[in-house]
């Protein structure tokens, strides 16, 4: 008697799936910002798999163009190869009439169309009567939907409950394989904020925090990197303000620093966290979108607005070498695990619907 062996077909993996023409549609990825930054990082990942086509809808240092670039996106959109994936990049209020038309543009031309929605004010301008019709004609017409917290997860799926809606992480914009000469233990006692120094990132927080901050802490030095965005930071001792800075720069100001600091009113899932991560430092954030969960047991959780908690955060870490090399480790141990590269194109194949989860 004989015992046939059988085995199961393998699933297609990353690298052996034979990828469609993907284009990536929304802000121009060639600029400063977190959406841009997204779609830089998908378009490179997705390189040694697919053709891939970035199909910028606007810049924000050129606003003057008006319309012109959304118009030119909608003649490249149509002219893409039938069966093209079409992954459309929205944040909130304009974006959905701006790009939202080219999700349902798309739609009609019967091609693939996923959105991902990054705004940090989706949720909160969800529910008003003059949004909540835009964005709910625009979901409607996605074949999928991917969102980076809880929260957007249930708006989406109260303006659209027939379109499948998925928690995607974003891509870490840092390679795998680079990481700082030393840990966040051995880094001198430096903390970097990067992003646009406004209100709505809270560097008006930081900034009322960072003296009580020196007080515990008389040699600690606050390192701001971004656009002007309304607050002024001259004049605060221990500060140095750099200004608009570009990413390789981020990375060398993170590896030189004990910890960074994200104090927001409003966030999605913020790539400077994840570069932070990257590096292996330890960050403080604020309990807004995604961040207590990629924060846990990897950086420290206060409200915004805060500035005397934020202040005793930043401390722990300034203070106690051991905890931010222990807390920085576990966030690039997450990094590789759910943003790397080769994470990041898997979860776009399974988004896709290309790859079996």
């Amino acid at each position: 008697m004989t015992t046939e062996s059988r085995t199961r077909p393998s699933r297609p993996t990353t690298s052996s799936l034979t990828w469609p023409t993907i284009a990536q549609v929304g802000p121009d990825p060639a600029a400063v910002g977190g959406i841009e930054t997204v779609i830089r990082t998908y378009a490179e990942l997705l390189a040694p798999h697919a053709t891939v086509r970035t199909l910028p809808t606007w810049r924000p240092d050129a606003r003057a163009a008006g319309a012109a670039p959304a118009l030119a996106a909608l003649r490249r959109l149509a002219g893409l190869p039938r069966g093209a994936v079409v992954h459309v990049h929205l944040s909130h209020r304009g974006a959905f009439l701006r790009e939202g038309a080219l999700v349902r543009a798309a739609a009609a031309l019967r091609r693939p169309v996923f959105v991902t929605v990054h705004g940090s004010d989706f949720v909160a301008t969800s529910r008003t009567g003059l949004w909540r019709p835009v964005y709910a004609a625009v979901l409607r017409a996605a074949d999928g939907v991917a969102v980076l917290n809880d929260g957007a997860l249930a708006a989406v799926r109260r303006l659209a409950p027939r379109t499948p809606v998925t928690l995607l992480h974003n891509p870490g914009p840092v390679p795998a394989d680079w990481r700082p000469a030393t840990g966040a233990a051995a880094a001198p006692p430096t903390v970097v904020f990067a992003g646009e120094v406004s209100h709505r990132k809270g560097v008006d927080v930081l900034l009322a925090a960072w003296p009580a901050v020196l007080r515990a802490v008389p040699d600690a030095t606050l390192v701001v990197a971004g656009p002007a965005g309304g607050v002024a930071t001259d004049g605060v001792p221990g500060v140095r303000a750099l200004g608009a800075v570009p990413p390789a720069r981020v990375r060398e100001l993170l590896g030189e620093a004990r910890a960074a600091v994200l104090p927001s009113r409003a966030e999605a899932m913020p790539m400077f966290v994840l570069e932070a991560m990257a590096a292996g430092r330890p960050v403080v954030g604020t309990a807004v979108g995604a961040m207590p969960g990629m924060l846990a047991g990897a950086g420290r959780v206060v409200q915004p607005g805060d500035a005397a908690a934020l202040a005793a955060a930043l401390v722990a870490y300034l203070a106690d070498p051991a905890a931010a090399g222990r807390d920085g480790a576990a966030g690039r141990e997450r990094y590789l695990r759910d943003h790397s590269p080769a994470a990041a194109a898997h979860h776009l194949g399974v988004f896709y619907g290309l790859l079996g989860r």
